[in-house]
């Protein structure tokens, strides 16, 4: 245990569809989380509906986002995919 006190764990699965089957990426994994006894009671309370409280959902989804992103995008380097978020182009000033 590392905590006497009762800790969330939120299982998840990212997902990135390419069209027409033609390559799928997918993470699945599991979040730790130790809430104040009040924040523990309102998770599980909106846990009953399938909701997560919106004081959780954006932490919990940046989380999730940025650490499955980076390894998106190093999978889709290392297998020629395209990748699934626009990246940031430099483009040069015409002088005309």
């Amino acid at each position: 245990p590392i905590s006497e006190d009762e800790i969330l764990r939120i299982n998840f699965i990212f997902t990135i569809k390419y069209s027409e089957d033609f390559a799928k990426l997918e993470f699945g994994g599991n979040i730790l989380v130790l809430p104040e006894k009040d924040e523990l009671k309102s998770f599980l309370k909106a846990w009953k509906d399938k909701q997560i409280p919106e004081e959780f959902r954006a932490f919990l989804f940046n989380f999730i986002m940025n650490k499955c992103n980076i390894k998106a995008l190093y999978l889709e380097d290392e297998m020629a995919l395209p990748y699934h978020i626009p990246m940031p182009r430099i483009t040069q000033e015409s002088t005309d």
